[in-house]
């Protein structure tokens, strides 16, 4: 009767010993654990266009970067595309033949810049490719120049939306 008491014994201590393992475990995991989320920090540009211009003005191109707090005055790169509205098919890609693209200056204090004119009346799209802690965003605005588009494209627009609509 003893020996079977001992071996009774024997087990209760095993099960024991690993519930207050598994118990040790829990808790010291759970304080590792925190109830607070890191917030990702966005990048932020500030892209600044005239609304309206006049064929041959050269206007000016603006965009602030900031990420959290402070401005950023060393992105990686930052990059102006300009193309007729309607004539590029994948804003997200800059390999496209119908848009110009150029490089912005840095006038320091998280502000990038440049200039463009336009040849011709119709409506524009300046989109502003900004890489910088490790991020990238790409805001993009129009501007109508001169009367803007003629009603011949406002037709051809009309026509295109109402076609994929249709689909």
């Amino acid at each position: 009767m003893n020996y079977l008491y001992h071996i009774g014994g024997y087990f209760m201590r095993k099960k024991l010993l690993s519930f207050f393992i598994i118990m040790l475990i829990l808790v010291l995991g759970a304080c590792g654990a925190s109830d607070e989320t890191e917030e990702l920090t966005p990048l932020e540009v500030d892209l600044q266009v005239p609304e309206t211009a006049d064929v041959g003005e050269t206007i000016p191109l603006k965009a602030t970067v900031g990420f959290g707090d402070k401005k950023v005055d060393d992105a990686d790169d930052v990059e102006f595309e300009v193309w007729e509205d309607g004539e590029k098919e994948d804003t997200l890609s800059m390999d496209d033949d119908s848009t110009d693209k150029f490089d912005a200056d840095n006038d320091g204090d998280g502000v990038y810049s440049g200039e463009i004119s336009f040849d011709k009346d119709g409506v524009f799209v300046v989109q502003v490719h900004v890489t910088a802690e490790g991020l990238h965003t790409m805001p993009l605005q129009k501007v109508t120049v001169g009367e803007g588009a003629s009603e011949e494209d406002a037709a051809e627009d009309d026509q295109k939306d109402d076609e994929e609509e249709g689909k």
